[in-house]
């Protein structure tokens, strides 16, 4: 019976890393992941966002991040927002941890002073607008007037 459970959380639980609503995305979309390379994952989605006339949402922050998870969890809430995130932009996480905090990618960005931070990219990458989560934080959660205004700005980029 054990093995049968360690079998089974084997296979399920990178599946738990990605949020629901990112989880048929490309691999660069799904969760935060400190071995990736994100120049290359910020070139793959650039010619994906060229062929699909899509903006770039830089996603940064980590699977550490109880902030980062609350974020994905107010997404996968909102089927609405979503839609418009999957159809507007290409997602790239960019994991920062303690392991690899990718300053060397990152300093082609302004600061990045907490996390969850959204940046939106034109297709070429550069920036054109961000999103800074902890000034929309109410307690424990994010307070979803703000956030939701905070991607409705982002969404009209």
């Amino acid at each position: 019976m054990r093995l049968w459970l360690c079998l089974l959380m084997i296979c399920v639980a990178p599946l738990a890393l990605a949020a629901n609503w990112s989880r048929d995305l490309p691999a660069y979309s799904q969760h935060y992941d400190e071995k990736r390379q994100p120049l290359d994952d910020l070139a793959a989605a650039r010619l994906t966002a060229a062929s699909s006339q899509r903006h770039i949402l830089l996603m940064i922050g980590g699977d550490w991040s109880r902030w980062s998870l609350q974020l994905d969890n107010f997404i996968d809430a909102r089927p609405a927002l979503t839609r418009a995130l999957r159809e507007r932009f290409v997602i790239v996480r960019v994991n920062v941890s303690a392991q690899n905090p990718n300053q060397a990618f990152l300093r082609n960005y302004p600061a990045v002073a907490s996390v969850p931070h959204l940046m939106v990219l034109d297709k070429q990458g550069n920036l054109l607008g961000m999103l800074q989560t902890d000034r929309l934080e109410a307690g424990s959660d994010y307070d979803e007037t703000q956030l939701l205004a905070g991607f409705e700005r982002l969404l009209a980029l």
